[in-house]
C-alpha cells in the first residue's frame, strides 16, 4: 500500500513537471509572439513616418503640420478675447512692438535667417565706431563716469620698462 502511495506521488510530481515545462514553453513562444508582431508594428509605423516626412520634403515642415493639427484641437484659444493696441504706424500699426518681437521670435524658431541684407559687419563696425565716439566726447568734455578709452587702461596698467 505504501508502494502505491510512492508510485502514484511520483506521478504526480512527473505529471505537474510535464505540466509547468509545458506551461513555461507555451509563456515564451508567446512572449516571442508578441515581441514579433510589436516589432512588425514599429517597423510599419516608422516606414510610414519616414514617407509622410520624405512628401513633406523637410523634416520641419512636417513637424509643423503636426503642430498646427495639434494647436487646431486645442481646448485653449489661440486668439485672445481682448487685445490691447498701443501706438504705432506703418506695417506695425495693428502689431506695436510687442508684434514686430514676437514676429521675429517666431520667424527664427521656424528657421528663417535673420542675416539682414548681408552688410552685418559693416553695421557692426559703424555702430563700435558711433559708440566709441560718443564715449570719447564724453570723456573729453570733462565726465568722470565715463570709463577711458580701452587703450587708455592697457597703457596705465602696463608695467613701465
Amino acid at each position: 500500500m505504501a508502494q502505491a502511495q510512492l508510485e502514484k506521488s511520483r506521478h504526480q510530481a512527473e505529471q505537474t513537471l510535464v505540466t509547468a515545462r509545458a506551461e513555461s514553453e507555451q509563456r515564451v513562444l508567446a512572449g516571442k509572439g508578441e515581441g514579433q508582431r510589436l516589432l512588425q508594428i514599429g517597423l510599419s509605423e516608422a516606414s510610414v513616418l519616414m514617407q509622410k516626412v520624405t512628401s513633406y520634403g523637410d523634416p520641419r515642415l512636417y513637424a509643423l503640420a503636426l503642430v498646427a493639427e495639434h494647436l487646431s484641437r486645442s481646448e485653449q484659444p489661440l486668439v485672445p478675447q481682448q487685445m490691447l493696441v498701443t501706438g504705432g504706424s506703418g506695417d506695425n500699426a495693428t502689431t506695436g512692438i510687442l508684434g514686430t518681437l514676437l514676429n521675429l521670435l517666431v520667424a527664427e524658431k521656424s528657421g528663417f535667417k535673420l542675416d539682414g541684407n548681408g552688410h552685418s559687419d559693416q553695421i557692426k563696425a559703424l555702430s563700435e565706431r558711433l559708440a566709441q565716439e560718443a564715449m570719447d566726447s564724453m570723456h573729453l568734455a570733462g565726465n568722470s563716469d565715463v570709463p577711458p578709452k580701452i587703450e587708455e587702461r592697457l597703457t596705465a596698467t602696463a608695467p613701465v620698462q
